[in-house]
């Protein structure tokens, strides 16, 4: 295994394709919000392998630096896939509104044409309907399924914080976050914002295990930041 101070060394000697997405990343000119690539670039810029001190809040005297996530990207049925192999899934009822047929409203014209049948017709035709939305719902029901729209995510996600525990083992955060490339998603076990960044290899090879991934942890934009801005009073001294 690698001493701190190899993987320090290693750190601080990005390559030259690493250097380059972190400067698409820094501001557009000192002491000015945003970022040099801009929003509608990030995809040449991001994800990243490791990022530099300067990405953490209070390295810089005006600016504070974007949010990012570190972890991996996944799809919602993917997480859902390798955590009920597990047994950590936790279900959650969908909801009503999606399983309704849309065309259970039925129309005044459909009314009046309904009221110029006869008995049998509207009995017969009312069979078909409800036969209709038999099918739709399941329909609906395994469209959820596959894309895992069941799925209770923060529960799940303590459930694998529970496994960790289980084993004398911790991340800073297990969270489900929007990011803004990729799949746009990501399984976040810290932020740039945290404090405390101390995460062992053994909690990541874990994690690794549990969600059935080769790939390293990667370094991701959250959806919702803007880039630099204008450092929060809370860091001003």
């Amino acid at each position: 295994m690698q001493s701190e101070s190899t993987k320090n060394h290693q750190f601080s000697e990005a390559d030259d394709d690493l250097k380059c997405r972190i400067r698409q990343l820094l501001p557009p000119r000192p002491r000015k919000p945003g970022l040099r690539c801009g929003l509608d670039d990030l995809d040449s810029a991001l994800p990243l392998r490791s990022i530099p001190k300067q990405f953490l809040p209070g390295a810089h005297r005006t600016l504070d630096p974007p949010l990012l996530h570190y972890g991996w990207h996944f799809k919602k049925q993917d997480l859902k896939r390798v955590t009920a192999q597990r047994g950590l899934f936790v279900e959650m009822p969908l909801d009503p509104e999606f399983l309704s047929d849309d065309r259970d409203c039925d129309s005044e014209e459909g009314e009046d044409i309904e009221r110029g049948l006869d008995e049998d017709t509207r009995r017969a035709r009312a069979k078909e309907r409800a036969e209709a939305r038999k099918v739709e719902k399941a329909r609906r029901v395994e469209f959820s399924h596959k894309i895992g729209n069941d799925m209770d995510i923060h529960s799940t996600l303590r459930n694998v914080l529970g496994y960790l525990k289980e084993r004398q083992l911790s991340v800073p955060c297990l969270r489900y976050r929007c990011v803004c490339v990729s799949t746009g998603v990501m399984i976040s076990i810290v932020s740039n914002y945290h404090t405390n960044f101390a995460i062992s290899e053994r909690a990541v090879r874990t994690l690794q295990e549990i969600f059935e991934r080769e790939d390293e942890p990667v370094w991701d934009m959250d959806y919702w930041s803007r880039g630099w801005s204008y450092r929060s009073l809370r860091y001003n001294k």
